[in-house]
């Protein structure tokens, strides 16, 4: 039964039949390389049990075909392997958490951003990265991720290990990792940016006081303008009813120089 055996795998094969196969009633199982008819090379995974007989005893040798969970295998492996190249080349703190929030994974950036080293983060839950007034919050929004598959978490925040407080975007996508289902989160620093927004919005706050600082002059102005409109109305009337009345003494005054003059004659 070697010959169906690689050669590679004979010497520890044959060991393996001559001795394991006795210990016990349960068969050892183990991985395998043999050879089929057309000279392929398969990988199998054999197990080995003694059938005790009064006359010499016989190996049961069981071979099962696994090459397509190898092959399998080996594509995951290269896979991840690339994947783990990608996730050390990040120009982004990562971290990979399973479904409860444990960390499993994370990258030297994440490592060097946070302040732990990789052991470290590894031993802890994804709660122990943020301020405790953003724990509930970040627990609701992590939940949600699991149950949707991504999410983006904004204007966020993290806890460094020195205790800083460093504001961030938070991307994170559920992914299949060592055939696991894991929550990739990536962070983004957004401390630059949010200096420039605190800028803006302290400009912006101190444009308003401006703005209303003149507009309360303006209205003051506006008041006073309509006082002095008011007033010169108020004096325009009131030379308008004097206009009035020196027309009347004008009047007047002509009846009277009219009475005088017709008085005059009449004298004469």
């Amino acid at each position: 039964f070697l010959t169906l055996v690689q050669e590679e795998d004979r010497t520890e094969f044959f060991r393996f039949i001559s001795t394991e196969s006795g210990k016990g009633d349960q068969p050892d199982i183990r991985e395998c390389r043999v050879i089929t008819k057309s000279g392929e090379g398969r990988w199998g995974e054999r197990s080995a049990l003694t059938i005790e007989r009064k006359e010499n005893p016989l190996v049961l040798v069981m071979v099962t075909d696994i090459t397509e969970r190898k092959r399998a295998e080996e594509e995951l492996k290269k896979s991840e392997e690339k994947y783990r190249a990608v996730l050390e080349n990040a120009s982004d703190p990562i971290l990979l958490g399973d479904e409860q929030g444990n960390l499993k994974e994370a990258n030297k950036m994440a490592s060097e951003f946070f302040g732990y080293s990789r052991e470290e983060l590894l031993q802890m839950h994804f709660t122990h990265l943020h301020p405790i007034d953003l724990v509930e919050k970040n627990i609701a929004i992590y939940k949600e991720i699991v149950t949707h598959g991504k999410g983006v978490f904004q204007s966020g925040a993290i806890l460094r290990k020195d205790g800083m407080v460093i504001p961030v975007d938070v991307t994170a996508v559920v992914i299949t990792y060592g055939g696991n289902k894991l929550i990739q989160a990536s962070f983004r620093d957004i401390t630059e940016h949010k200096q420039i927004e605190d800028e803006l919005e302290k400009r912006v706050q101190e444009r308003i006081v401006e703005l209303s600082e003149k507009n309360k002059l303006l209205e003051e102005e506006v008041t006073k303008r309509k006082r002095t409109a008011a007033a010169l109305q108020k004096k325009e009337k009131e030379l308008m009813l004097h206009a009035r009345k020196l027309e009347e003494m004008n009047s007047a005054l002509k009846i009277l120089l009219k009475q005088r003059e017709e008085d005059k004659n009449e004298l004469e």
